[in-house]
């Protein structure tokens, strides 16, 4: 008999830890989704707020203006995360990070703005999708995108602003 009751003592106590261990897990499942902030996760960003621009927004927007905008990590070749860039209505397109300055070509494909530039910036194309929340303008990595949004909305590369705009971008300093 004295074995029986250490056989349940001890599968008391399997039970007893199992249960504190699988027990944040099933609190967490119990929370409400709308309890969540998403925005905690996404650095302020939510991601339904994100407008993604297509071709024709991005030329509507950008042809003729100037761009003024972050790199969310400073760049290893200037040391700066500011930028400014000129997109001609011709579609060259004159850039300025730091002490670097190039000039290239703009263009939108597939709703995405493309550059190919022809000094110290050459090398292969770069593309980028778009998002809109006001003035301010999101650049993602098109491999970060799925299903028309951002993974990650706060994993964004570049956030901008168009010269003569208000700003509704936070911290946004050039």
């Amino acid at each position: 008999m004295r074995g029986g009751h250490v056989m349940t003592g001890f599968r008391g106590i399997i039970s007893l830890c199992l249960g504190l261990t699988l027990s944040p897990i099933a609190f967490a499942q119990d929370i409400p989704k709308r309890s969540i902030n998403p925005n905690i996760l996404s650095g302020g960003i939510n991601a339904q707020d994100l407008e993604r621009l297509s071709d024709l927004d991005m030329q509507r927007a950008f042809s003729g203006r100037t761009m003024h905008g972050v790199y969310k990590n400073p760049r290893e070749r200037s040391g700066s995360q500011f930028f400014s860039e000129d997109f001609l209505k011709d579609g060259s397109t004159l850039y300025k990070e730091g002490d670097i300055s190039d000039t290239g070509m703009w263009s939108t494909r597939n709703d995405r703005l493309c550059f190919d530039y022809s000094g110290p910036l050459s090398g292969n194309i770069s593309c980028f999708a778009v998002y809109r929340i006001g003035t301010c303008y999101y650049s993602y990595s098109t491999n970060e995108i799925l299903n028309g949004k951002p993974l990650i909305p706060n994993a964004w590369s570049v956030k901008s602003k168009l010269d003569g705009d208000l700003s509704t971008c936070e911290d946004l300093m050039s």
